[in-house]
């Protein structure tokens, strides 16, 4: 991300409170892509983020620059990587032993409980169908047939949310330049 904050301009600040300002970067400005690039379905491609994978690598393999992990960023509206990018497999273990002291206690742990609407299934044309659920309370959940209700565990909850994240956009490399430029005039 050492590219990214290059354009942005410089703000006087007293970091120490003590009326010596410092010219530093001025972290508070943000870069959308325009709505001509982000509404184009054309531009992108789906990409899907396997263990290990960062911005940098991603935008080495793709652009043949590492220094354009910030597109990588930008295009996905990612603001924190450390919060919207997925935990790789042992990250995520770690996470979840830190939250919840172990795998087993996540594991028995209830997050939510859920009506299921569809099951999952594949429609006479071959075409899947995703289960639908829908969040209940505890008492309707009770109420339910085994076979139309689910119950959630924080574990499940966790990791759902993890890979939620792992399917992003890659902004075609011919689109590369109009973006760059797009960039600059911003923040010149």
């Amino acid at each position: 991300m050492s590219n990214y904050f290059s354009h942005f301009p410089s703000v006087s600040y007293d970091i120490s409170k003590t009326s010596d300002f410092h010219s530093v970067v001025d972290i508070l400005r943000r870069f959308t892509i325009t709505s001509t690039l982000s509404k184009r379905a054309s531009v992108y491609y789906d990409y899907t983020i396997r263990d290990g994978d960062r911005p940098d690598t991603i935008a080495h393999k793709y652009y043949g620059d590492s220094k354009y992990d910030w597109v990588v960023l930008v295009t996905n509206t990612i603001v924190d990587p450390n919060y919207d990018w997925p935990l790789t497999h042992a990250n995520f273990k770690s996470f979840i032993n830190d939250k919840y002291g172990s795998m087993s206690a996540a594991q028995q742990t209830t997050h939510h409980y859920e009506q299921i609407i569809r099951q999952e299934s594949t429609s006479a044309f071959g075409v899947h169908l995703p289960e639908i659920t829908i969040s209940v309370d505890v008492t309707t959940y009770n109420t339910l047939s085994t076979a139309d209700r689910k119950l959630v565990d924080v574990y499940t909850y966790e990791q759902e949310l993890n890979e939620t994240k792992r399917t992003i956009r890659i902004l075609d490399k011919k689109h590369l330049g109009t973006l760059l430029t797009q960039a600059e005039r911003i923040f010149n």
